[in-house]
């Protein structure tokens, strides 16, 4: 008896050992984790779909909250709720400027009852947008005001040539470099989390909350060339250590910081017009996974590193075929012209939006995001 009742509790041990494994496995397993990414890559806003499989037809990405922003009663300042951001809500405080003197501008601002404002970092203007809409490109029911049709300034500069600052446009969505002497308009930025000097994430009432569903991650860069700007400041969510965990015998990496999946190779497929791009990621079958798409241009952009050019990814990225040349299809389309759809420069790191669907690009699978 005693040997048949040390036999169930041994063989219940294993079982209760052998389940254990098998969630921590489930759990820690790219394909099939549990654990929420620090980014996850929200949706792009993108609602007409032009192919099946495109970003209007899946709208992937974290959804948008409803309001998706919140005017503070008597301060004229705008919390965005996706990204827990917040922003004056004249998005013309001031007249067009260069890059230092906006800098500057905001570093000195004292509006709506706070004196923390800064310039925005390339990947927090880009939050803003609206790939679904144009003139402005800006969600359906925003509450800014004087928003204008020429480009904006964000803080961070070009990594190699620092003359150089990436700007985005609020008329149509696309990403630039621009000098720096150039008058462009300014737009300042609070809140978010700041690595050194306020790591917590601000509420309307100014103290610290919870995580926004979508935060915005660091831009990489490390570099400044003034006090304030993006290389000081480093705001965003921190990347994973490591960023990359490649699957063993499958060739697809998990980028840990969105919990996007990747093919290892960036080059799978000769250069194609945007509608077989389309066509061949949705058809692919790699890795053991069949469910494969052309990233939406978020999901691209979520893989720049703003400290690295040629290409301009993390350091230690596992990446294979990293091509120089021409650009990488995003399945995201102009929100105004059907023939045209947005691409990501990944040597560069920079978007364009006017590059003609029959023009033979590169094509990078993803797959994943929620």
């Amino acid at each position: 008896m005693n040997n048949d009742m040390n036999r169930m509790a041994y063989r219940n041990e294993y079982i209760l050992v052998a389940t254990t494994c098998l969630a921590l496995l489930v759990t820690s397993s790219p394909a099939g984790s549990m654990k929420s990414p620090p980014a996850p890559v929200p949706k792009t806003g993108q609602t007409n779909s032009y192919a099946a499989g495109d970003d209007g037809d899946l709208q992937k990405g974290v959804a948008w909250p409803d309001p998706r922003f919140t005017v503070q009663e008597n301060t004229n300042v705008a919390q965005d709720n996706l990204t827990g951001l917040m922003w004056t809500r004249d998005a013309k405080l001031f007249e067009m400027m260069d890059w230092t003197n906006a800098v500057k501008k905001c570093n000195s601002l004292n509006y709506g009852g706070y004196a923390d404002w800064r310039l925005p970092n390339k990947r927090e203007l880009l939050s803003l947008l609206d790939a679904g809409r144009g003139d402005p490109a800006l969600p359906v029911g925003h509450p800014f005001i004087n928003i204008q049709r020429e480009f904006y300034w964000s803080s961070t500069i070009h990594e190699f040539f620092e003359g150089y600052a990436a700007n985005a446009d609020m008329c149509f969505g696309a990403l630039a470099n621009i000098s720096k002497t150039k008058p462009l308009n300014v737009w300042p930025v609070r809140g978010g989390q700041i690595s050194m000097d306020k790591p917590v994430w601000v509420n309307n009432a100014g103290g610290s909350t919870n995580s926004p569903a979508a935060p915005v991650p660091k831009t990489g860069l490390v570099k400044s060339s003034l006090s304030g700007d993006d290389g000081a400041c480093k705001a965003g969510i921190a990347w994973p250590k490591p960023r990359f965990t490649v699957g063993i015998e499958t060739n697809v990496v998990t980028d840990n910081l969105t919990g996007l999946m990747w093919t290892l190779d960036a080059n799978l497929f000769r250069d194609v017009n945007w509608d077989e791009a389309v066509k061949k990621c949705n058809s692919l079958n790699y890795g053991g996974y069949a469910d494969w798409r052309l990233p939406n241009r978020l999901e691209l952009l979520s893989l720049i590193d703003d400290s690295q050019s040629a290409p301009a990814l993390p350091a230690d990225h596992p990446f294979q075929n990293i091509r120089a040349g021409k650009h990488y299809w995003s399945s995201t389309s102009h929100p105004l012209l059907e023939d045209f759809a947005i691409n990501v420069d990944i040597f560069n790191a920079v978007t364009s939006a006017n590059i003609n669907k029959n023009t033979a690009q590169k094509v990078w699978p993803v797959r994943g995001g929620e």
